[in-house]
């Protein structure tokens, strides 16, 4: 018999809705995962003790009928995000004992539909650079290698979804931190549109370029998550699944990355391969050449650092201590800084 945890959203969801399962059978079985996997990967640093309360509640939303999408599904969320009643440190020794007394607006769209926020995955401090060794909970670990990192701040999101303790994890992207790690982890993270997804409720890195979005387990299931916590009438997500592609132009800035001295062969290849498969599946592919990478990378960590020191002033002043030496360090960069840069 398949593990329920083991379930895609839609699988879950379908069985749900026959009768078939519980939320409360469903949690049970992911919180079991989480228990026996989390040790090693470190992926989660809370697990919500009224998880199973949820889970009832989103029970009792099936039976009467006409639940969201993800009723009754568990969703792990970053702790940078803010979640009622649950600790919300950004993963620092700053805000340590913090615990949040509303949710994030995309938190409190997925709790009205019934999901189960099952608790908070690390983050890299303020969701800035990391690992770091000295913080209060110790780095998430890349499930497919726990000697290995997970690429970015949405670390225990993407171990979380990697790992198989969860199929969706919320989290926070300023300069990558939702595609490199699912990118190192091999799960699904998008990026959204910005604001589409509330950035209320979450810690700010840099206003100017945050987005809140999904680590997924499939493709799918992060367009589900993404509809679920857009706020706007954006066109649905999910309404683009299965949907042909012939016809469609696809834009491949083949130079951009291929001409990269760092580009590994392999990444080029598989590259090539996947542009080759959209043509054949009827989509135009044109070549063509995007502006220098590096003048724009230089620009947004101007934007970043200048933001991230405003935003951490107060907190600085009064608990410099407290501060992980490599976050400090690179908040030092921003007193650089002027309005001219």
């Amino acid at each position: 018999m398949t593990d329920p945890a083991d379930l895609s959203l839609p699988e879950a969801a379908a069985a749900l809705r026959a009768g078939t399962l519980t939320s409360h059978a469903l949690t049970m079985a992911v919180l079991a995962r989480i228990a026996a996997r989390n040790p090693r990967l470190h992926a989660f640093t809370h697990v919500a003790a009224d998880a199973l309360e949820q889970a009832d509640r989103a029970d009792a939303m099936l039976v009467a009928g006409d639940p969201g999408p993800l009723c009754g599904l568990p969703v792990a969320v970053k702790d940078l995000i803010d979640v009622a009643g649950q600790p919300a440190s950004s993963g620092s020794r700053v805000l340590q004992g913090r615990i949040a007394d509303t949710d994030a607006p995309a938190i409190a769209r997925l709790r009205a539909q019934g999901a189960v926020l099952i608790g908070k995955v690390a983050t890299y401090e303020f969701a800035m650079v990391g690992p770091d060794l000295t913080l209060p909970d110790p780095p998430a670990r890349n499930p497919w290698n726990p000697a290995h990192i997970t690429g970015g701040s949405s670390s225990g999101s993407a171990a979380a979804v990697a790992g198989g303790l969860v199929r969706l994890a919320i989290g926070t992207d300023t300069g990558g931190s939702i595609r490199s790690p699912s990118a190192y982890c091999g799960s699904v993270g998008l990026k959204p549109s910005y604001d589409r997804i509330s950035r209320a409720g979450a810690f700010p890195l840099s206003p100017s370029l945050d987005h809140t979005g999904p680590l997924a387990a499939t493709v799918e299931e992060a367009a589900l998550a993404l509809d679920a916590m857009t706020e706007s009438d954006w066109r649905p997500a999910s309404s683009r699944l299965g949907q042909s592609i012939a016809g469609l132009t696809i834009g491949y800035a083949r130079e951009w990355f291929a001409d990269d001295p760092q580009a590994s062969e392999a990444l080029v290849r598989v590259m090539d391969e996947a542009a080759s498969t959209l043509s054949l599946l009827g989509a135009r592919i044109r070549l063509v050449t995007l502006p220098a990478y590096a003048p724009y990378e230089a620009a947004a960590s101007i934007i970043l650092h200048a933001e991230a020191l405003d935003e951490h002033r107060a907190l600085i002043r009064d608990h410099a201590a407290d501060y992980g030496r490599p976050t400090l360090q690179c908040l030092a960069f921003g007193v650089a800084l002027d309005a001219e840069d």
